[in-house]
């Protein structure tokens, strides 16, 4: 397996990392993006702030404060946040707590080491399934781009890809308890990677593999038994309330674009432009990677291209609250270009190249933006 791709993913990585946290005094806390309007939604969760932790002001914060509250009081013991839907990605809460001993504190670095650990696994096993030298360089520059932006909020989204494909490398080599294993634990860290169990199974039941199906379907079996737990201590079936993130087809998009203001068609093309570029950035690349993924299966009738045409196909479904901003748009896409890279041939069509260098350049700028120029008002917490 080649290493040297890796070892320059990770220079990207930690540059990005450290660009962002240098505007915080490179606190690991403002990874996890506190907002002084989510602590008074939920105010009992003062008590569990240490002193020193970035708040960002006027903001509500973003995914990781939730799963640090959550790693505070993994088995909702406390009742310290009663929201199912965020307990159900009990992954990294959990292995953070553990990581950092429990120790408040610390969990801040816990999130961010297991987090950029997981981009450091999704990029080898990555490297291990192309097994191509210039589609490995590829793979690097994809990996880092498609990553950066969520490893800059702490998203869960990292791991659970970074899992994933752990999974599929122990699959591709014959490896069926350490693939069930591998794919358990990216359920556990985020429910979207339902989609890839899906896709798995169907296709292991399709090629005739019987024991690899039964085994793909068991490692669906902690994430059920940890909805059954939280819905006996929360009331509430945790996976039910994630259904408001699907809408019908393009209703996501469509609803985003109506919320375009009318004044603004007398408004120069370049102002419009700069308040929609994240909208324009991300049909465009939703529009290229359906017509590239459409192309892949009709060719290839691989495994990877109906998992990437099953991604694309959730993807025209996700609701407009996923599309306000490039971190969320990020994190819904984050499965494409890895899945997208996985069904290449050895020569790439225009179209693949398009879609892999043109989503890994938005990927980057968005992420350059955010460590570089984007520098938000913040205060120390101070009980």
């Amino acid at each position: 397996m080649r290493r040297h791709p890796l070892a320059v993913s990770l220079l990207l990585l930690l540059a990005a990392l450290g660009a962002y946290l240098s505007h915080y005094g490179f606190r690991p806390s403002a990874l996890v993006n506190f907002g002084d309007d989510g602590i008074r939604k939920l105010p009992q969760a003062r008590q569990y702030l240490e002193p020193g932790f970035v708040i960002f002001q006027g903001r509500g914060g973003y995914d990781a404060q939730w799963d640090y509250y959550v790693a505070c009081d993994p088995l909702a013991r406390k009742r310290l946040y009663d929201h199912p839907y965020r307990y159900q990605r009990i992954g990294l809460p959990l292995g953070s707590c553990l990581l950092a001993g429990g120790r408040r504190a610390w969990i801040p670095t816990a999130m961010a080491a297991l987090n950029l650990a997981g981009a450091c696994l999704g990029g080898l096993c990555l490297l291990g399934l192309l097994g191509r030298p210039h589609a490995s360089w590829l793979g690097v520059a994809v990996c880092s781009a498609a990553q950066l932006t969520q490893l800059q909020v702490d998203n869960s989204a990292v791991l659970s890809m970074g899992l994933c494909l752990a999974g599929l490398w122990l699959r591709e080599r014959g490896r069926p308890l350490g693939m069930a294993a591998a794919l358990a634990l990216a359920l556990l860290s985020r429910e979207s990677a339902l989609v890839l169990l899906a896709i798995l199974g169907s296709w292991e039941l399709k090629e005739g593999r019987w024991r690899w199906a039964l085994l793909t379907a068991a490692a669906a079996l902690p994430f059920l038994g940890w909805q059954l737990y939280l819905r006996q201590v929360l009331g509430q079936w945790a996976l039910g309330t994630s259904a408001g993130h699907l809408v019908p087809p393009l209703a996501g998009y469509v609803g985003r674009v109506m919320e375009i203001p009318p004044d603004w068609a007398g408004l120069p093309a370049a102002e419009v432009l700069r308040h929609n570029l994240a909208l324009i950035c991300v049909l465009a690349y939703l529009l290229t990677a359906s017509a590239g993924a459409i192309r892949l299966f009709l060719k290839r009738r691989s495994f990877y291209s109906a998992a990437l045409l099953a991604h694309v196909a959730v993807l025209l479904c996700v609701s407009k609250g996923q599309l306000v901003d490039p971190n969320g748009a990020g994190r819904v896409f984050l499965p494409v270009p890895f899945l997208y890279l996985l069904s290449l041939g050895e020569k790439p069509h225009w179209l693949d190249r398009l879609v892999l260098w043109g989503g890994a350049t938005l990927g980057a700028l968005f992420a350059v933006k955010i460590g570089f120029f984007n520098a938000f008002p913040y205060l120390l917490y101070a009980p």
